[in-house]
């Protein structure tokens, strides 16, 4: 699902977004901001709530090449190659996308989609000491449902840092509460790819 930043315009709503930190910076994901989880999760939160508030012109919100649809995650997720975790252990892959696909959320309406990362982990959360840059490795950004980049933060989050910082994480982010089912929907589907 990478898609061409060339061709589409979405290199310039990147741009645009002042969180292109491709090439600079220091990874979160090194030990110096795992050492101090609190600043590092926050700042992942604000990141990602400065990227999804990235204004998006009409134009671009009707383009099907910049829109990830949900339904093109569960077909990722079919041919994905991904290992489901512990939670969902006790069923079988095949299941799994079968119960992704049947509670496929409909598409949010072109208004309610936002730049999303596609992929923003701790790994390419770029930091200049103290300091979040932004973002780098865009080759999954698009318009899409901000559930898509939470439940891809929220899985890298646990991961690292354990299930307890959650409930911070979303307080930072602020600019929505998010729907819990939906939020679900989509750690399954990253679950999966």
């Amino acid at each position: 699902m990478k898609r061409s930043l060339r061709s589409s315009g979405l290199s310039s709503l990147i741009a645009a977004s002042g969180l292109d930190a491709s090439g600079a910076g220091a990874p979160g994901s090194d030990p110096e901001y795992r050492f101090e989880a609190e600043r590092t999760i926050e700042a992942m939160a604000t990141t990602l709530a400065r990227l999804h508030a990235t204004a998006v012109p009409d134009h671009l919100r009707f383009d099907p090449e910049m829109v990830v649809a949900p339904v093109s995650l569960v077909d990722a997720a079919e041919h994905g190659t991904g290992e489901p975790g512990h939670a969902y252990r006790h069923l079988s892959r095949d299941r799994l996308v079968e119960i992704l696909r049947s509670g496929t959320p409909p598409q949010p309406p072109p208004e309610q989609l936002v730049l999303c990362h596609g992929r923003p982990t701790f790994e390419h959360l770029r930091f200049q000491g103290p300091t979040p840059l932004g973002f780098d490795d865009w080759s999954l950004a698009g318009l899409a449902d901000p559930h898509l980049d939470l439940a891809a933060a929220a899985r890298d989050l646990v991961a690292r840092f354990g299930p307890a910082p959650i409930h911070a994480f979303f307080e930072h982010y602020a600019a929505h509460r998010p729907d819990p089912v939906r939020l679900d929907w989509y750690l399954l589907a990253a679950e999966l790819s």
